[in-house]
């Protein structure tokens, strides 16, 4: 690019642009031209995708008789570090720490002074990254002693949810020397701890042998002390030792049952108030301590309720709930003044253009609200253009229909209009619902042959794990699941050790683990016009307790 300029120099002394006054600005006009119009952004190219590697650190990996107040890790490009108050794990724990980002480096600064004799491990738990693409620096070990000797022991632990079984990243695992009673666990700061990543582990290096409690908890509010008020939590039921073997644990995470049981919601539309709460409650109920006039839908859950309550002319109202007698909170209620001549029909949830399976059952038609008041000998149903007798009843929000349901056959339920008054005072419009019945061909059926002798509750669920149906297992015993639509299912087996049909949470105070849910370790395919018979053989793994 120079000798272009300086061509270009020559040229104009010879000519007479040169000795015109004007020159100065020309020729400056002319260089920023020439010499801009050359000046481009990059263009672009492939992607960063190599994430930033640790090539020295001061002190060095396993050093001994680290007496500084630094330690710097030097990587092989520029990062910088997200949130490393929060993220970055140095076990055991110490406070007053700082961290400083330079170019290249990072510079991690303690205040307060190092225990003596004591094996660091300092985690970045993905808080690293490069400036440019945002790659995390890649998980490494790295760790130093102010003794003369490095503990080398490791711990890997997996943390699932108990229920679910589904990975529990973010969570913060704590061990604790069993030198420490475990009631007052729950008052003392995690130090020597890791967070889990994103597939639910968590590595744990630099270890002192040794039995320690093992405690994994979700550290919402990141002081590193449990509050199972708020924060899901899991621990082993006996000690661990870590020693020079190489040790794999699990533990499974969940809402302690010692939560105060508390409205946790609570939401008003129009007559209804949809309550749920912070655990599942035990034998509930309502005390009204006024007028109001209401009724209630339980959920098969045992974790919320809805209220269905007649408009009464005064401003509010309360119900008292309790649980096995005691009452716990209040719940206060708008009142809207009662409509003498409702004109907006009652909801029917339809039906129509829908296949039910085929089967001599109780079809459930879900109405609005609960139902007061229903005139049965009016309403109607057809097979086809046949005009069928009919068995038919109302609980609670539903109409249910006995029915031996054929295949191949339309049916049609004929509503006249306001025969049904729900408890909110209003009435059904005429309605007709009408709906098929599915070939038994286009469905699949599961034979599951059980063997365990413990009692409990086996249940079939979707790919979203949610129940499709449930059996109460005694013990070895076949269960038949008929009429499945073709789709992936997931088997799993509750010990309810305590007979009262539904999966338990545990106590951390008390050290009670929740009770104990197998998965079948396959996915059920289910075919039309197949059937499908598994032995299962869960009696060994229903037999070990949780860790």
């Amino acid at each position: 690019m120079l000798h272009k300029h300086l061509f270009f120099i020559k040229w104009l002394k010879n000519s007479k642009i040169y000795d015109a006054p004007i020159f100065a600005i020309f020729f400056l006009s002319v260089f920023l031209f020439f010499g801009c119009a050359n000046v481009v952004s990059p263009t672009g190219g492939e992607k960063d995708v190599i994430a930033p590697v640790l090539v020295k650190a001061f002190p060095e990996n396993k050093s001994t008789n680290f007496t500084d107040k630094k330690s710097t890790l030097i990587f092989s490009e520029f990062i910088q570090a997200k949130n490393p108050d929060n993220s970055i794990i140095i076990s055991p724990a110490t406070d007053n720490v700082e961290f400083k980002v330079k170019k290249k480096r990072l510079e991690i600064l303690f205040s307060d002074s190092l225990l003596p004799n004591t094996t660091y491990s300092i985690n970045l738990n993905g808080s690293v990254s490069d400036i440019t693409e945002n790659n995390i620096a890649e998980t490494f070990s790295y760790i130093f002693s102010t003794g003369s000797t490095i503990d080398s022991s490791r711990l890997n632990v997996t943390i699932l949810d108990a229920e679910k079984q589904e990975v529990q990243a973010g969570t913060l695992l704590a061990l604790y020397p069993d030198s420490i009673p475990f009631d007052s666990i729950k008052n003392r700061k995690a130090s020597i701890c890791g967070y889990a990543d994103v597939d639910g582990k968590v590595n744990l290096f630099g270890l002192k042998n040794g039995n320690y409690n093992l405690v994994a908890f979700n550290d919402a509010d990141k002081n590193r002390i449990i509050n199972t008020a708020i924060e899901p939590v899991a621990f082993s039921s006996s000690s661990i030792t870590i020693d020079s073997t190489k040790k794999q644990e699990t533990v499974y995470l969940f809402q302690d049952d010692a939560v105060a049981l508390r409205i946790k919601d609570k939401k008003l539309i129009g007559d209804k108030a949809l309550i749920t709460f912070t655990k599942k409650y035990q034998n509930l109920s309502l005390q009204k301590n006024d007028t109001l006039n209401w009724v209630s839908k339980f959920s098969a859950n045992a974790d919320s309720i809805e209220i269905y309550y007649a408009g009464i002319v005064t401003d509010t109202s309360s119900l008292i709930l309790l649980s096995n007698n005691v009452a716990f909170d209040t719940i206060t209620l708008r009142q809207t003044k009662k409509k003498e001549n409702p004109t907006l029909p009652l909801a029917v949830n339809t039906l129509t253009g829908k296949k039910i399976i085929p089967g001599n059952y109780a079809l459930r038609i879900p109405i609005g609200c609960p139902i007061t008041y229903c005139i049965k000998d009016s309403i109607l149903l057809k097979e086809d253009s046949l005009f069928l007798p009919l068995t038919i009843d109302t609980i609670g929000s539903n109409l249910v229909i006995t029915q031996n349901w054929q295949e191949e056959k339309v049916y049609s339920i004929i509503l006249p209009d306001s025969i049904i008054r729900g408890y909110n005072g209003m009435y059904n419009a005429a309605t007709t619902i009408s709906f098929s019945v599915e070939l038994a061909e286009n469905l699949g059926n599961l034979i599951l042959k059980l063997k365990t002798e413990k009692p409990g509750i086996v249940q079939l669920l979707n790919e979203k794990k949610e129940v499709v149906q449930e059996k109460l297992h005694s013990g070895n015993e076949t269960h038949l699941f008929n009429y499945l639509a073709p789709a992936k299912y997931l088997l799993r087996v509750i010990d309810d050790q305590n007979g009262n049909k539904r999966w338990d949470t545990g106590n951390f105070s008390t050290k009670l683990q929740p009770e104990t849910i197998i998965y079948y370790d396959k996915e059920v395919n289910v075919r039309a016009n197949w059937e499908v018979e598994i032995d299962w053989d869960a009696s060994a793994l229903l037999n070990s307790s949780l860790k």
